[in-house]
């Protein structure tokens, strides 16, 4: 079974390929992607290359040694004046373990605070390696996100995390799951890490790319650069390459082979796809009536839609029918008509909706009207009782 239909819980076949915003699964299914599926990833470009452009013949040509060199200096480049170096990876978890054996080797701490979906971190990068690891799920669907509680609970968590032995080697930050939080939430956050000696990792995984709209990368959103930026797999739109971002001076430990020079290429061209600034704006537009939309939606099982850019997130009602209760309902009646969505929170009770960066206002509108159509099918709970 594929990452992506494990995400998202179905029973149905796998996905096995897709192109643009659209997926197939094994039984020949078109599925529109709204849950960032396997095969297209983040970004849907995969039909443009890096030796389309003016300097193709000198690129295709390249030692992969610079291109290695050009990516780099790519991936720097909104991190500003400070200097930064970047590791490549052939995947998004083994960078996301070499982030956090960084921190703890550079601050000799194990306690990591995860701010954002502790589910996904707690089967990846700190399964096995759990010394310490305190989970905030800062994503609150049904009340906006309160500074004040979050700073708490972190100040709470840092003293946990003394307490044990274990101390602060660093906090992972999701800043997809932040944007109902005031943008002062984060440099502030960052300052009390720092203060306790800590470090801060941003996990661009979701948020990276203009996934959020406006910016290139979801700190952006919040004016605050980390100490470590992780560049998940949408880097290469299919190919095996992933990233980190890091201040100079944080040694990095190599814990795989260099990426294949194909992937090299493949992020050259997603950074050269989305450095237009029309990319970004195609993402705000389309993320903006998107949200509109659904938040007409009137329902009784339905609660708060939150979310920026093509990150959204539809709280529903908690209910103990079933496994995963009515959230997980809707998404297999999704599935029924063709739209693959995830889900998150607690007790999987929100629907994420997570397609690739081409997804158009077409789009957007059908999967309005196939969760209005989905709705109305929906039996009538007792939403207090379950």
């Amino acid at each position: 079974m594929s990452e992506a239909t494990q995400r998202a819980g179905a029973t149905t076949p796998a996905t096995t390929s897709g192109r643009g915003v659209w997926v197939w699964d094994e039984g020949g299914g078109k599925l529109l992607d709204c849950d960032c599926a396997a095969v297209p990833l983040g970004h849907g470009f995969g039909v443009r290359t890096v030796k389309d452009g003016p300097s193709g013949d000198l690129v295709e040509k390249a030692d992969i040694r610079d291109l290695a060199a050009s990516l780099g200096t790519a991936l720097r480049a909104p991190f500003g004046a400070d200097p930064f170096d970047v590791s490549f990876f052939t995947d998004e978890e083994i960078a996301r373990q070499a982030a956090c054996q960084a921190v703890r080797d550079i601050t000799g701490q194990r306690g990591i605070v995860v701010i954002g979906p502790s589910v996904h971190d707690g089967r990846s990068a700190l399964q096995g390696d759990t010394y310490g690891v305190v989970a905030l799920d800062a994503a609150c669907d049904d009340a906006p996100l309160s500074p004040s509680k979050c700073l708490g609970d972190l100040e709470q968590a840092i003293e946990t995390l003394h307490a044990a032995g274990h101390g602060l080697a660093g906090v992972i930050v999701h800043p997809d799951y932040l944007p109902a939080i005031e943008r002062t939430f984060l440099p502030q956050l960052a300052a009390r890490v720092r203060h306790a000696g800590g470090r801060v990792i941003a996990d661009e995984s979701d948020s990276g790319f203009g996934r959020m709209g406006r910016r290139m990368w979801g700190w952006q959103q919040f004016d605050c650069v980390p100490d470590i930026a992780i560049v998940g797999a949408g880097l290469g739109n299919g190919a095996k390459i992933a990233a980190l971002v890091h201040r100079a001076g944080i040694t990095i430990p190599v814990t795989s082979p260099a990426p294949a020079r194909d992937a090299f290429l493949a992020g050259l061209s997603v950074c050269a796809t989305l450095k237009d600034p029309s990319a970004i704006a195609h993402v705000d537009q389309v993320g903006a009536f998107l949200h509109e939309k659904l938040c007409e939606i009137r329902h009784p099982l339905m609660g708060r839609v939150t979310g920026q850019g093509l990150i959204v997130s539809v709280a529903f009602a908690p209910n103990g029918h079933g496994p995963g209760g009515i959230c997980a309902e809707v998404q297999r009646g999704l599935r029924a008509h063709g739209l693959l969505v995830g889900r998150r929170g607690e007790g999987g009770s929100t629907l994420r909706i997570c397609p690739p960066l081409m997804f158009s206002r077409q789009n957007a509108a059908t999967v309005v009207e196939m969760l209005s159509e989905v709705l109305l099918d929906m039996p009538h709970y007792d939403i207090a009782g379950g």
